[in-house]
């Protein structure tokens, strides 16, 4: 199987991203589709690759399909940011509308998923490129170090975590500051990786499991039957006792009322530069793997790479069309020069694009959606830690094994008022937030 070259829905990600140029994509084997599974997963990202694992290990006969290659969404279009993270609301947000004891198992399970994703790489062998300790939170002007301070006590109090705050720019003795020259925030969980190494080392080891995955072959839709669930696809008609959702802001209003209207598509940007010259790097003040991101609430996010690049992602734009895609990478790239005017004259190698996934409560979903069917997605752009563990959680949760899932997790997400409306939705939030940064 070739690396995720397919044509991308919003502008021409695939070919110029720095993960599948520096992955090799596994060869799958051939497979003679059953007439029926134990469980049909629908999405062969981290979310479903890690739901076919846990599945195959518990002896479960279990089938993935994907409309495109493994990896060409967002498990593929991603950061590599493996942290805290899977909502927008808050932690304290989440408190107040779900009660403290769902709170704070929410924020265990952030933890549990960083360290789930760790386990996987460690006990399977799986060399996904990990560096950097912890993560960075930067204040981008000087009104947002109460903001800093006020996470610090929520790391302390729901996560039971330390975290140290650099009331000046300079972030360490080896001279790496705050680009915006404003305090930091060190957390002391999380770590940098490398994407695709990660899920196409779940895939090798989902496979070696018992696990059959048939890519491509995309879901056109699903049925209720006595036995369970008719998996409908273009050129195929399979049964299942259960059936998991897994595609996260790829799901398609079409495939299931369950979910139709229910979440909401964002953007998010990233590029990625040539090997910076150490004499650059010491310039740009920013010359380790820690991974980091600013208190903007259209954030930007950045980390230097394990082959001296720096990676630099923000969330930006309403428009999908391929027109679109030149002028969002200018806009980018201008960001980016506008924050290391050191980078100016430097070759930015690698742009893509892809979607992350909102939904109503501002809150992840791993929920049963009606008699033997589940989904598992909606990680506000941190799908690599919280979409591995929801699913693993997730086939817990349909075997009735127990599980950590926080009670608010397993509510099937609520349908957006006038649900068409979504793009202008977004479009607000966006002039808003550009207002408020």
């Amino acid at each position: 199987m070739a690396p995720p070259k397919a044509p991308d829905p919003i502008g021409p990600a695939a070919p110029e991203c720095y993960w599948a140029d520096t992955a090799t994509a596994p060869q799958l084997p051939p497979v003679s589709l059953d007439s029926s599974y134990d469980l049909i997963v629908i999405g062969a990202g981290f979310t479903g690759m890690n739901a076919a694992l846990t599945a195959a290990e518990a002896g479960m006969q279990v089938l993935v399909l994907d409309a495109h290659a493994p990896g060409w969404g967002a498990s593929g279009r991603n950061g590599g940011f493996c942290c805290i993270g899977g909502d927008h609301l808050g932690i304290t947000a989440i408190a107040n509308r779900f009660g403290e004891d769902d709170a704070k198992r929410y924020a265990l399970g952030q933890l549990a998923a960083i360290d789930h994703v760790a386990a996987l790489c460690e006990n399977h062998g799986i060399d996904a490129d990990r560096c950097g300790q912890g993560e960075w939170v930067l204040a981008h002007k000087h009104e947002r170090r109460a903001d800093l301070l006020n996470y610090q006590r929520e790391l302390a109090h729901f996560y039971g975590l330390q975290a140290q705050l650099r009331p000046t720019a300079n972030l360490d003795s080896a001279g790496n500051i705050n680009p915006y020259s404003q305090p930091a925030l060190w957390t002391p969980t999380g770590f940098g990786l490398h994407p695709l190494k990660y899920l196409y080392g779940l895939i090798d080891t989902a496979l070696a499991r018992g696990a059959h995955i048939h890519a491509p072959a995309r879901v056109t839709g699903l049925r209720a039957s006595p036995a369970g669930w008719r998996v409908q696809g273009e050129d195929f008609q399979l049964r299942a006792r259960r059936v998991l959702i897994a595609t996260n802001a790829y799901t398609q209003d079409t495939l299931t009322r369950k979910l139709r209207g229910r979440l909401l598509p964002a953007q998010s940007n990233i590029l990625v530069t040539q090997p910076l010259p150490a004499d650059t790097l010491r310039a740009m003040h920013w010359a380790h793997l820690t991974p980091a991101y600013d208190t903007r609430r259209l954030l930007y996010y950045f980390r230097l790479l394990p082959d001296g690049r720096l990676l630099f992602g923000g969330r930006a734009g309403i428009s999908e069309s391929a027109t679109s895609f030149a002028a969002r990478r200018a806009q980018h790239t201008a960001d980016f020069l506008q924050l290391f005017p050191a980078a100016h004259g430097l070759g930015i190698d690698y742009f893509w694009r892809g979607r992350v996934a909102l939904s109503r409560s501002q809150t992840p979903h791993v929920a049963k959606l009606a008699n033997g069917l589940y989904c598992a997605l909606a990680f506000h752009g941190n799908g690599i830690a919280m979409g591995s563990w929801s699913g693993h959680q997730a086939v817990k949760l349909m075997l009735k094994a127990e599980h950590q899932l926080p009670d608010f997790m397993q509510r099937a997400p609520r349908r957006f008022p006038l649900p068409w409306l979504r793009p202008l939705y977004l479009a607000a939030a966006y002039v808003a937030y550009q207002w408020l940064d």
